[in-house]
């Protein structure tokens, strides 16, 4: 061997030895890495349930919107006078343009149990209402709790009406008068009645 070639082997010996240290370096490096992954998810398979609900639900407040966080919904009306005031006239515009199956779902959930939807639209198409068509005009409307009184006038007669808010929602409740024929007649009874009155339009 020349001695140019002898030194030029003894240099390469001399760089593969001093990478050696840089390789076992990494090594180390990367053996401590997942030793730490390991650990860590041994830690939460391990963890007491108390911890691991908090740890999710930690993650779950830190997550953007958008990207699975849940957000809490307003309700369908809010509990004020102004909510009780949309549900009353949406209540009442129902009943005048003869839409008795959405005026029967505005009710509470108690009244809703004494007829059913389709034998109160039944009701009426055997016996139309003579006031049809006439609007009620709200001129007052009070709030206490979940209960809402409405002042409305139809034509020259000023009652109150009852509302109760259910679920998120201003429900109409019907006086005792309405509830009564209900109670105690079938549809066919109070149908005959209104008719030998002349109530029905």
């Amino acid at each position: 061997m020349t001695r140019s070639g002898y030194k030029r082997t003894v240099r390469r010996r001399r760089n593969a030895g001093a990478s050696l240290p840089l390789i076992f370096v990494s090594v180390v490096a990367v053996c401590a890495l997942i030793a730490v992954v390991v650990l860590a998810v041994l830690l939460v398979e391990r963890a007491p349930e108390g911890v691991a609900e908090a740890a999710v639900s930690a993650t779950a407040s830190a997550a953007p919107a958008g990207e699975g966080a849940e957000s809490s919904e307003p309700p369908a009306q809010p509990r004020t006078r102004a909510g009780a005031r949309k549900a009353a006239e949406a209540s009442f515009e129902a009943y005048t343009v003869g839409d008795y199956g959405s005026f029967w779902d505005g009710w509470t959930a108690a009244d809703q149990e004494i007829v059913s939807r389709k034998d109160y639209q039944r009701r009426f198409k055997l016996c139309p209402q003579g006031a049809q068509g006439i609007a009620w005009v709200i001129k007052k409307v009070l709030v206490s709790g979940n209960r809402a009184v409405v002042r409305a006038q139809r034509l020259i007669l000023i009652e109150d009406y009852t509302f109760r808010y259910e679920g998120g929602e201003w429900r109409y409740k019907l006086r005792p008068e309405q509830r009564e024929p209900y109670e105690t007649k079938t549809i066919n009874q109070i149908v005959a009645e209104a008719k030998e009155s002349g109530n029905c339009g």
